[in-house]
């Protein structure tokens, strides 16, 4: 899915930053969920991986769209200078719209991910 250039609202710096942090969020969700499994804490317990689960689909997906929902929300974009406001409604528009689904990706990854977790250990 290529995405428009008025959508995007982090540029390439601010995209490997995003997905470092999803990459090292997984770890840690991995890791967090090892570890709770091997002490055999009940299911509900493990729930709580969905927290590091959600910043690691976060990360990930929005460094693959190039959007950053709270960024969007605030009407921003990043480029290698920093923030700079977004002047054009409709482009704020576009980027706030793929943000919505960069979040609902977010949740539906970060929930079937937990979901596997604590039914399959």
């Amino acid at each position: 899915m290529a995405a428009d250039t008025r959508t995007l609202n982090l540029d390439a710096r601010a995209q490997d930053v995003q997905m470092r942090f999803g990459l090292v969020s997984l770890a840690v969700g991995l890791l967090a969920v090892a570890i709770l499994t091997h002490l055999g804490v009940r299911p509900g317990y493990r729930a709580l991986a969905f927290i590091p689960f959600f910043f690691a689909s976060y990360g990930v997906i929005s460094a693959l769209f190039g959007v950053c929902s709270f960024t969007a929300a605030m009407g921003q974009r990043m480029t290698k200078d920093g923030a700079e406001r977004v002047a054009n409604r409709e482009d704020l528009s576009l980027q706030r719209k793929y943000a919505a689904r960069v979040l609902c990706l977010t949740v539906g990854l970060a929930a079937a991910a937990t979901s596997l977790f604590v039914v399959a250990s």
